[in-house]
């Protein structure tokens, strides 16, 4: 799947985003791809995959195998992994919730 749409319900209100690509796995998995221009960087507060992964959830896609989430920085060549579990996405999907709460 290539630059997927999604809109979540979190409490009272919608996020939109849209997903870069979501390659299916030979071992049953799905890797969540986002592509970057910029360098690496960290960021403080909720990652932007696990959103994603979140979001996949409750659009009902499945899979059998690990989810792992990847940023892909395409003028530095690099690629950074990590799996995942199901109850991780819903955990993310949880702050989510917390932080725009916060927000107002």
């Amino acid at each position: 799947m290539a630059e997927l749409p999604f809109v979540l319900k979190v409490g009272p209100r919608l996020v939109r985003g849209r997903i870069d690509a979501v390659y299916e796995m030979d071992d049953g998995g799905l890797e969540v791809v986002d592509f970057k221009t910029g360098s690496p960087q960290e960021v403080a507060g909720l990652d932007q995959l696990d959103l994603y992964a979140a979001a996949l959830t409750r659009l009902g896609v499945t899979f059998r195998g690990p989810l792992t989430l990847t940023y892909c920085y395409l003028t530095r060549r690099i690629a950074r992994s990590r799996t995942i579990t199901r109850s991780e996405a819903d955990a993310a999907l949880a702050a989510v919730q917390a932080r725009l709460a916060q927000v107002g």
